[in-house]
C-alpha cells in the first residue's frame, strides 16, 4: 500500500476537535464535512520538484514546501501530520498563482529522483516517465484547487501522510 498523502480543508473549529483526537478527521470525511484531496504516493517527488529538497526536510519558511507537508508538524508517532493555518494558506494560494508547473516539470529528472532516494521507489522505470509526469501534474493541480478553496473559505489545511 505505501505512504499516501491526504489533504483536508478544515475550519478552525474542526482543527480544535482534531487536536484532541485525530480520529475525528475520519468522521468529518465520512460525513462529507471536509473538502479533501488525495495525491497518493507522489508527495515526496512533488515536494522535490517544487523545492529541490525531499519532503523529509520540512522547509518551514517555504510556501511550496508548506503546501505539500504543512507548515507545522503535529506530533504523532504513527503518521506524518502537518497543518497550515488559514493566513498561511492564503499566502500559498497567492504563490501558486505565480507557479508555471509546466515549466517546472521540464526540469523533472528520474535519475535525480533515484539519487535523492525519493519516495516512492519507482525511478528505475524510465518507460513510465510520461505516466509519472501525469501523476505529478495531477497532484499539483489537485493541491492547487484545494488550497484555493481553503483560502477562499478562510480555512486551514491538514496533511496526513500514512
Amino acid at each position: 500500500m505505501g505512504m499516501c498523502a491526504n489533504y483536508y480543508e478544515i475550519s478552525d473549529e474542526q482543527f480544535k476537535e482534531i487536536e484532541s483526537s485525530l480520529d475525528v478527521i475520519y468522521d468529518f470525511s465520512e460525513r462529507g464535512e471536509v473538502n479533501e484531496a488525495d495525491i497518493d504516493k507522489m508527495w515526496d517527488a512533488l515536494h522535490f520538484l517544487l523545492t529541490g529538497e525531499s519532503a523529509m526536510y520540512r522547509l518551514e519558511d517555504n510556501l511550496l514546501s508548506n503546501m505539500v507537508v504543512g507548515k507545522t508538524a503535529l506530533d504523532n508517532k504513527e503518521i506524518l501530520i502537518g497543518y497550515t493555518e488559514p493566513t498561511r494558506v492564503k499566502e500559498i494560494a497567492k504563490e501558486l498563482d505565480q507557479v508555471n508547473f509546466d515549466d517546472i516539470l521540464k526540469k523533472f529528472n528520474m535519475q535525480e529522483c533515484k539519487e535523492e532516494e525519493l519516495y516512492p521507489n519507482i525511478w528505475d522505470y524510465e518507460e513510465d516517465i510520461e505516466e509519472i509526469m501525469e501523476d505529478l501534474t495531477y497532484s499539483f493541480d489537485t493541491l492547487n484547487k484545494l488550497y484555493h478553496s481553503a483560502a477562499e473559505h478562510n480555512h486551514g489545511v491538514l496533511v496526513m501522510i500514512d
